[in-house]
């Protein structure tokens, strides 16, 4: 009895799936080619589940009915079997069978319950609406449950290496080594190198690796620390140049892009222990939940009545705004300096294109007066001769 190999079992298995859904993608182009008439083109769209269903069941009879086998199981030179270890008998095929046509079944009820037939069903065939309704209830619990039974079958297969899915363990259906002499075509190792295997391997696993990283869930704290140590870092530095007499927690929750100070005033003033003022409301609202404060960001467990006067910080408004009023004094003053050197180079610029233009000038004249020179001296001396 030869030990039976998990692998083989679960490659063969997702072979044959991959060839199906290969030939299923065939089947779909095949039907949408534009070169055929409308009439065929109708067919595919139309009956496209029974079309593969009636594929599947070809594949049924030439590997399972008339071999016991399958295609992926030929590539991995195993066969399907009873629990005895004989060859499968009618009954076996049966199940296989009507597996095929309960599948195909289960998606076309699906559909039918949400269609709109079904939903006009309920004035005409009450009493099977109403039971098809309960039915539709009960069916998440026995899904939920075969999920379960799925995965212990599945962690027991893993242990055994017996029955690889559910309806295998049922019904004593498994996958037994088909030749004792021949080699399955992924433990050959003239076809297939392991080097380039784990390279492939170790690939896939990185590239899945990076395109579910983006899903994953962190925990709620962890997400909730994270969230709230950018938002104090991006508000911190905006919040501190805030006058005091200001309420942050006031200003901070102000949406309006015209927001100004004077509409922030504290109003019944509390402290924190950190040695910062908020409006009483603001401060029990903002402490219902863990807090940290807008202007330091430490975290504020402990408040008390503010007993000094406000008038004092009255001034810290004003200043606020003198700030504000000679930075933007500043921002003019270069801009117009920076204006004004603009405007001196291009003059610089301009006097010096001038007196190029100057010596250009005289350096022509002079040019000139030298050739008429030559051409005075030159009839002279003609005329003595």
């Amino acid at each position: 009895m030869y030990p039976r190999n998990r692998v083989l079992q679960r490659d063969a298995i997702e072979l044959e799936s991959q060839a199906e859904s290969i030939l299923e993608t065939q089947l779909d182009k095949a039907f949408k080619d534009g070169t055929l008439p409308i009439t065929i083109q109708r067919i595919g769209s139309r009956y496209g589940d029974d079309l593969k269903l009636l594929l599947k069941l070809i594949l049924f009879k030439l590997f399972v009915w008339n071999s016991s086998t399958r295609y992926g199981l030929i590539l991995q030179n195993l066969k399907i079997a009873n629990t005895s270890g004989s060859r499968l008998n009618t009954w076996g095929k049966a199940v296989i069978f009507l597996g095929i046509v309960g599948s195909y079944l289960k998606g076309k009820l699906s559909m039918f319950v949400y269609s709109d037939l079904f939903e006009s069903w309920e004035a005409t065939h009450p009493k099977l609406h109403g039971l098809v309704r309960k039915l539709s209830k009960v069916v998440p619990f026995i899904v939920t449950f075969l999920n379960v039974s799925e995965l212990i079958n599945t962690v027991v297969f893993l242990m055994r290496g017996d029955y690889m899915r559910l309806w295998n363990r049922i019904f004593g259906i498994r996958y037994e080594r088909a030749n004792a002499n021949a080699v399955a075509f992924a433990s050959n190792p003239e076809t297939l190198s392991y080097e380039f295997q784990n390279r492939q391997l170790l690939w896939n696993g990185i590239a899945e690796f990076l395109t579910n990283l983006s899903t994953i869930q962190l925990p709620e704290f962890v997400e909730n620390a994270w969230n709230r140590a950018k938002k104090e870092d991006c508000d911190l530095s905006e919040f501190r140049s805030l006058p005091e007499r200001c309420c942050v927690i006031c200003y901070s929750e102000d949406q309006r892009s015209d927001k100004v100070v004077d509409d922030h005033l504290i109003t019944n003033a509390y402290i924190t222990e950190c040695g910062h003022i908020y409006c009483y409301f603001c401060l029990v609202n903002a402490m219902r939940r863990r807090w940290n404060c807008l202007r330091c960001g430490k975290r504020v467990e402990r408040i008390e009545i503010y007993m000094e006067g406000m008038d004092e910080l009255k001034g810290d408004v004003e200043e606020y705004y003198e700030r504000v009023r000679s930075g933007s004094e500043t921002e003019y003053e270069e801009e117009a300096t920076d204006d004004e050197e603009e405007e001196a180079t291009d003059d610089e610029g301009e006097e010096a294109t001038d007196v190029e233009g100057e010596e250009a000038t005289d350096e022509e004249k002079g040019n000139c007066l030298n050739t008429s020179d030559g051409n005075t001296s030159d009839g002279e001396e003609q005329e003595g001769e």
